[in-house]
């Protein structure tokens, strides 16, 4: 019966993590990616995308993309972040910014963002004439992940904003 109600529960708490994931995804322009089981991820060695979000009302269809094992030159060092367009459209007008962070999970709102970088599009170009993915394949170190404040429970936070001029 304890068992039984565990299960229940865990079940429950993945639910509700779901239901707060469908939630950010509505927002434009910016979006929280949980990620959970982040110990599994690692060990399976492949990459993990998210649910799509927008980056703005009408803007382009987004996606976060991960390699919990780190990918090319940082494979098997780091954790590797991009982000991507869904349909390779062209980029019409402006200059885009996409902030890639990664969360703190602990409660000292000083010390909450380990990592902010920039990625800056042209505007006119094909995606796949830029680049295929936007980010960073040395994010951050797994020996550095493994001890912080930005893994806890075996779970991850990313999140993505997304600006232009």
């Amino acid at each position: 019966m304890v068992s039984w109600r565990k299960e229940i529960e865990r079940k429950l708490d993945l639910l509700q993590d779901e239901l707060k994931s469908l939630r950010l995804q509505t927002s434009y322009g910016e979006f929280i990616w949980p990620v959970r089981g982040f110990k599994d991820l690692r060990k399976s060695g492949e990459s993990v995308r998210s649910p799509y979000f927008y980056s703005w009302k009408g803007g382009y269809k987004l996606y976060i993309e991960i390699y919990p094992q780190g990918t090319g030159g940082a494979e098997g060092t780091h954790l590797s972040i991009f982000v991507r367009e869904s349909n390779q459209r062209i980029f019409d007008w402006g200059w885009y910014e996409l902030d890639i962070v990664l969360l703190s999970q602990q409660e000292d709102k000083e010390n909450r963002v380990r990592s902010c970088n920039t990625v800056g599009l042209l505007p006119g170009l094909p995606i796949k004439e830029v680049s295929k993915r936007w980010g960073f394949s040395n994010f951050i170190t797994l020996e550095e992940l493994e001890n912080s404040p930005y893994l806890k429970n075996d779970k991850i936070f990313i999140q993505v904003k997304c600006k232009f001029n």
